[in-house]
């Protein structure tokens, strides 16, 4: 199977008001890409991302410039990961689908759907995760999911210059703990969001 052509867009000092960033995705996808099935973005603290099929460049180019949003565009897009590259075409539907949920869903169903996301790929993973599943039995999915979360966690911290990650750590869950009270809800699927564009405040 071919992969897509897909260009990126890294947009440079975007993320100094979060609102207003995530007004400016949401209306290149609700303008320019709802017909494209690989278009996709990533938060990466100071900058974003934007992936979208080749055919779009020119509007998504139109709009950022627009905007007076400073990007570097990629005419090819490379993944940095090399398990990314490896999955690619796998990775370019995750990379979309999650996208979408985000545009999609309203944010007190980010709860339940994110443990749908990590324990319908720990499921589908079953007969494959043999070693991990017969090491760490019957509670091997919140096992390694965990370990990950540690590992994340650990990288976050030294990216934001956590010099004591684990009291730290500890002392987030532990507030989180007294703050939240989580359940997983299944609800009855929303109908679907007619095209919206946002105006943007400018501060």
């Amino acid at each position: 199977m071919k992969r897509p052509n897909i260009v990126e867009f890294n947009l440079l000092d975007f993320n100094k008001d979060m609102d207003v960033a995530w007004q400016h995705i949401q209306n290149i996808y609700f303008i320019y890409l709802m017909n494209d099935p690989y278009w996709h973005f990533f938060y990466e603290r100071e900058y974003s991302i934007i992936r979208c099929s080749k055919r779009y460049r020119m509007s998504v180019k139109k709009y950022l410039d627009k905007n007076n949003i400073q990007y570097n565009y990629v005419d090819k897009w490379k993944d940095g990961s090399v398990h990314v590259e490896r999955y690619k075409t796998e990775f370019i539907s995750l990379f979309h689908c999650f996208s979408m949920l985000a545009i999609q869903m309203p944010e007190e169903d980010f709860w339940s759907v994110s443990d749908r996301v990590v324990h319908c790929f720990y499921n589908h993973c079953t007969y494959m995760a043999k070693k991990d599943r017969e090491k760490y039995g019957e509670m091997w999915e919140p096992v390694l999911a965990g370990l990950i979360n540690n590992y994340r966690a650990s990288y976050i911290g030294r990216c934001e210059g956590i010099k004591d990650l684990n009291n730290y750590y500890a002392s987030v869950c532990d507030n989180a703990k007294k703050s939240e009270s989580i359940s997983i809800k299944v609800k009855k699927p929303k109908k679907e969001r007619t095209k919206k564009v946002f105006k943007i405040n400018n501060k």
